[in-house]
């Protein structure tokens, strides 16, 4: 990693977010979805609170006034066991996936965003390692994050985490109206 601009590592201080250690996020990104490092190489990683990481561009000029109430994309929530990227992070990194990551069908895609568990088919979960988060796409892009599960043998299920504020009403469609 290139080493940050003076500039920024001293606005982020100021801020009383100073930047972290990538690699631990890096690796944990590339092991579980595939993304490798060199995607993520111009974002600076801090810590936003005591559950919550963020990133910001490296090149990023932060505001001296107002004072910023907070600074970078919210990048993963990293106080849970399994650490999980918030739905913005999954938007922006999905589409650099390589494993653990469900490309859905429009119907899919329909249930994912009305919060709704669905059926996988198994050539969906040719890329998956394992039980656990997967990254959810459509036609590319990146929509947010699931849980896979297996329901009976050979079956297996995506739980969308999909967040309920932004979930759409389930007498509509992605994709124009529901029939």
């Amino acid at each position: 990693m290139n080493a940050i601009p003076t500039s920024l590592s001293e606005a982020l201080d100021a801020l009383g977010t100073p930047a972290i250690d990538a690699t631990p996020f890096l690796t944990l990104l590339e092991d579980r979805f595939g993304i490798a490092p060199v995607h993520l190489h111009d974002l600076v990683f801090i810590r936003a609170n005591k559950r919550i990481v963020s990133v910001v561009h490296r090149e990023h000029h932060l505001p001296t006034e107002p004072r910023p109430e907070s600074v970078g994309l919210s990048f993963m929530r990293d106080d849970m066991v399994v650490p999980k990227l918030t739905t913005p992070a999954a938007m922006t990194f999905a589409r650099y996936a390589r494993i653990n990551v469900i490309d859905t069908t429009s119907a899919q895609c329909d249930a994912y965003l009305t919060r709704e568990t669905f059926a996988l088919s198994e050539a969906q979960v040719d890329t998956c390692t394992s039980r656990g988060y997967v990254l959810i796409r459509h036609r590319g892009h990146g929509l947010g994050v699931g849980f896979l599960r297996s329901t009976e043998p050979g079956e297996r299920e995506v739980q969308s985490f999909f967040p309920k504020a932004w979930s759409q009403d389930v007498t509509r469609s992605a994709f124009g109206e529901v029939e």
